[in-house]
C-alpha cells in the first residue's frame, strides 16, 4: 500500500494544494477541479477540466485566469459543439463581460435580439446594424451606423459603415442623404472598399437624375477598376428595390420567425405580402467584398438555374433577389432529416432500413435533374434534406455555403459540411457530381448506422486518409447490399464512386428483399458494376516524386504529386542522420506542432510518414502560382489572424519575412524546406510582420 496520504488528510492538514493534486491523480477530476478554482489556481483548474472534457468549465477558469489566448482557442473549439455547449459559453462569457464572444454565440444560437443587445454592450455598433437589417429593421440599423459615425467619425469602421449605411438610404428611396454619405467616405484613405463606395455613387447620381456626374465617377471608377462595366448595366445590377416596411425582406416578405441560422445567413418563415403564401426566405450574410467578387453572382445565376427546374424531389426556388442578397423557396413542413437522426452518443436507434431507402431513391432523383443541367450541389447533408407532411423528401439549399470558400473548411461555421464534405473538396481539387455521391454516401451511412462515417473531431484527416467501417460492423441484421453500395460511394477516388446516378438507384432497388448471409465481407457484394482493378493504381505509391527542388534545412526536396487525389504536393525528406541531431528531433517537432496549430493561411502539412531507412518523409501542398497582388497590407493582416491558433499555442514560425508568398486568395507562410529557429519568440514573429506592413 502507498504511504501518501489520502487527499481527504491532506484537505484536514491544510495541505490544499497537494489535496487538489492528489485528487487529480487518483481521477476524482471534479473534486481536483474545484480546489484548484477554490486556490485560485484556475490555470490547474482549466488543465483538469480540460481532462474532462469540459470546454465550458475550460473556457471560464481560462478567463478567470487572464489568460485571453488560450480562452480564444477553446472558445474557437467551443463554436463546434452542441446547442447546450453553445448556450453555457455564452452564459460564461456573459459573466466575464465579454460580451462580443458571448454575440457571436448567441448568433449561432438564432437568438437575434439577444445577439444584438450584447454587440450594443461590447460597443459593436457595425453588428448591431448588421442584425437590425437582417431582421428587417431598417430605422434601428440606421441609428446604429449614425451613432457609430457620431462617436468616430473617422475611425477604421467608419467607411464600411457609411457605405452600408448609404446602401440602406438607397434602399429607402433616399438618395441624396446616400449621396453625402459616399462623398464622405471617398474623403477618407483607399481601402478594398473604396471601389464599391465607387459602385454605389454611381448609382445614387444616376438615380437622382445627375448622370453627367454620374459618367465622371464612373470614369473615375473604371480607372481604379478596369473591368468595370459600362454604367447602364452596373445601375441595372445596383438598383435596389425599396423596402416596403419595417418588417419585411425585400419589400415583399413579412418575417414571422426564425427557421435557421448557418454560416453562411439565416432562414426565415415568412409571408408573401402579395400572394399570402408562407416560404421560406434565406437572407445570406456576406461582407461587401464577398458581394462584389465573382463567386456571389455565380451563386445565384445556380440558383436562378435551379429555380427554373421543377421536380416533387427539389424544393422550389420561388424567387432569386441578388441585390439583396434573398433565396425565397418553399417552406417544407416537415422539418429536416438531421431533425430525425440520433444525435452522437445517443443510444436511440438508427432510421429503418425501408425510410433510408426511400430516402436515397428520392435524394437520387433529385441529384438527376440538378446534374443533368451541370449544378453540383457541394453541400448535400442531413440539413438539407427536407420532409413533406407526407413523407416525401426534398433537396434544398445548393452550394450557398461555400460562397465564401476561402477558408471555408477551416471554420467552425462549416463542422456541419466538413462531417460530409468529399476528399478532393476539401483539398481544393476539382469538385464534380462525384462530390455530391461521397456525400450522399456519408448521409446514408449515418441515416443507417445512427452515427457518422467519420466521427472527427479531425474530419478532414479522417475523410483523406482514413477507411469506414462497414455499416454491418455497426448495426446488425441489415441487407449485404448496404455494405457494398455505402462503402462504393464513400471511395477516396471519385472515379471509383459510381458510373452514374442510374447505377446506384438500381443497387438501392436491389435491396429489397435481399437476405444477407451468415457471414458476408463487407466487399461480398458489387452491385454497382465494379470497374476492373487497376494491378498499378494498387501498387503505385501514394506520393510520387516529379521534378527536383533544391534541398531544404532537412534533406531533399521533390515537387510531386498525390495520385489518389491527383493534386500537387511538395516532398521533404529528413534524413535519418539530421533526425538523430538535437536539430532535427526539434525541426520534426516543430513540424506536428505546426501541423496541429496552424491557420489556413499556413502551408499546410499532410503527413509525415517514416521511411524504411529511418528517414521522414513530410508533405506538404504545392502552392499555387504567385502572383502580384494590389494590397499586400490586407493580405499581411489577414496572415497574422491565421498565425493566432499557433502562437496561442506558443508556436513560433521564425523565418516570415523570406516564406511569404502571394497567391490569388492572398499571402500564404510557407513551411517546406524551412526549420525552427531555436532563438525566435511569437513576439518575434509578430515583428516580422509589422516591418513587412511599415514598409508600404
Amino acid at each position: 500500500m502507498s504511504d501518501e496520504p489520502s487527499p481527504e488528510a491532506l484537505r484536514e492538514a491544510g495541505r490544499l494544494v497537494e489535496a487538489a493534486q492528489a485528487y487529480r491523480r487518483r481521477g476524482d477530476l471534479l473534486r481536483a477541479e474545484k480546489l484548484f478554482a477554490d486556490l485560485w489556481d484556475f490555470r490547474a483548474a482549466a488543465e483538469v477540466a480540460h481532462e474532462r472534457g469540459d470546454r465550458t468549465a475550460e473556457l471560464s477558469h481560462l478567463l478567470s485566469a487572464n489568460d485571453p489566448l488560450a480562452a480564444a482557442a477553446v472558445g474557437r473549439e467551443l463554436e463546434q459543439g452542441s446547442e447546450l455547449e453553445l448556450r453555457r459559453g455564452a452564459e460564461i462569457y456573459e459573466r466575464h463581460r465579454r460580451y462580443l464572444e458571448a454575440g457571436g454565440l448567441r448568433e449561432r444560437l438564432g437568438e437575434l435580439p439577444a445577439a444584438r443587445e450584447l454587440y450594443r454592450r461590447g460597443q459593436s455598433l457595425l453588428d448591431v446594424a448588421r442584425l437590425e437589417r437582417g431582421l428587417g429593421r431598417l430605422r434601428e440599423a440606421g441609428l446604429a451606423y449614425e451613432q457609430l459615425l457620431a462617436r468616430e467619425p473617422d475611425g477604421t469602421d467608419s467607411l464600411r459603415a457609411r457605405l452600408e449605411l448609404a446602401q440602406l438610404l438607397l434602399s429607402l428611396a433616399r438618395p441624396e442623404e446616400a449621396i453625402r454619405q459616399l462623398q464622405e467616405a471617398l474623403r477618407q484613405p483607399r481601402s478594398p472598399l473604396t471601389p464599391s463606395v465607387y459602385e454605389e455613387l454611381v448609382v445614387a447620381l444616376d438615380g437622382s437624375g445627375y448622370p453627367a456626374a454620374a459618367d465622371e465617377i464612373h470614369a473615375e471608377l473604371r480607372e481604379l477598376a478596369p473591368r468595370t462595366p459600362p454604367r447602364g448595366e452596373l445601375v441595372a445590377r445596383h438598383r435596389p428595390t425599396p423596402a416596403a416596411g419595417p418588417t419585411r425582406l425585400g419589400g415583399r416578405y413579412e418575417i414571422e420567425r426564425l427557421l435557421g441560422a448557418g454560416a453562411s445567413g439565416r432562414v426565415f418563415l415568412a409571408r408573401d405580402a402579395i400572394t399570402g403564401r408562407s416560404v421560406a426566405v434565406k437572407a445570406l450574410v456576406a461582407p461587401l467584398e464577398h458581394r462584389a467578387a465573382e463567386s456571389w453572382s455565380r451563386f445565384f445565376a445556380e440558383a436562378r438555374l435551379v429555380g427554373s427546374l421543377r421536380h416533387p424531389n427539389l424544393v422550389e426556388i420561388i424567387e432569386v433577389d441578388e441585390a439583396h442578397g434573398l433565396v425565397v423557396m418553399e417552406h417544407v413542413a416537415g422539418g429536416t432529416l438531421a431533425d430525425r437522426l440520433p444525435p452522437p452518443g445517443s443510444k436511440a436507434s438508427p432510421l429503418a432500413t425501408a425510410l433510408v431507402r426511400r430516402l436515397l431513391l428520392d435524394a437520387v432523383d433529385a441529384l438527376a435533374v440538378v446534374h443533368a443541367r451541370g449544378v453540383v450541389h457541394r453541400d448535400l447533408k442531413p440539413a438539407n434534406l427536407f420532409f413533406t407532411r407526407t413523407g416525401e423528401i426534398k433537396l434544398g439549399d445548393f452550394g450557398a455555403a461555400h460562397l465564401f470558400s476561402e477558408e471555408a473548411t477551416q471554420t467552425a461555421g462549416f463542422i456541419g459540411t466538413l462531417a460530409y464534405m468529399a476528399p478532393e473538396q476539401m483539398s481544393g481539387g476539382h469538385i464534380d457530381f462525384a462530390a455530391d455521391l461521397y456525400a450522399l454516401g456519408a448521409v446514408a451511412f449515418h441515416a443507417l448506422t445512427g452515427r457518422l462515417p467519420f466521427p472527427g473531431p479531425d474530419f478532414v484527416a479522417q475523410h483523406l486518409g482514413d477507411s469506414p467501417p462497414a455499416p454491418s460492423s455497426l448495426r446488425t441484421g441489415i441487407e449485404a447490399g448496404w455494405d457494398a453500395l455505402i462503402l462504393r460511394l464513400l471511395a477516396k477516388d471519385p472515379r471509383a464512386r459510381a458510373g452514374s446516378l442510374d447505377e446506384i438507384r438500381r443497387a438501392v432497388e436491389r435491396l429489397v428483399g435481399e437476405q444477407a448471409p451468415a457471414a458476408s465481407a463487407p466487399d461480398a457484394a458489387a452491385p454497382l458494376g465494379a470497374p476492373p482493378v487497376d494491378d498499378e493504381a494498387v501498387t503505385q505509391p501514394r506520393y510520387v516524386r516529379r521534378s527536383p527542388l533544391p534541398d531544404g534545412a532537412g534533406g531533399p526536396m521533390a515537387l510531386g504529386v498525390d495520385t489518389r487525389l491527383g493534386r500537387a504536393v511538395v516532398l521533404e525528406t529528413l534524413q535519418a542522420a539530421y533526425l538523430a541531431t538535437d536539430a532535427g528531433g526539434r525541426h520534426l517537432t516543430w513540424l506536428r506542432e505546426l501541423a496541429r496549430h496552424a491557420g489556413p493561411r499556413v502551408q499546410h502539412i499532410y503527413s509525415l510518414s517514416p521511411l524504411p531507412d529511418g528517414s521522414m518523409e513530410v508533405v506538404f501542398e504545392a502552392p499555387s502560382s504567385v502572383v502580384e497582388v494590389d494590397d499586400r497590407e490586407r493580405s499581411q493582416r489577414r496572415l497574422a489572424a491565421s498565425l493566432t491558433p499557433m502562437h496561442a499555442a506558443g508556436v513560433v514560425h521564425g523565418s516570415i519575412a523570406s516564406s511569404i508568398v502571394y497567391q490569388a486568395h492572398g499571402a500564404v507562410l510557407l513551411v517546406a524546406g524551412r526549420a525552427p529557429n531555436a532563438s525566435a519568440t511569437v513576439e518575434d514573429d509578430r515583428a516580422a510582420l509589422a516591418q513587412l506592413r511599415a514598409r508600404r
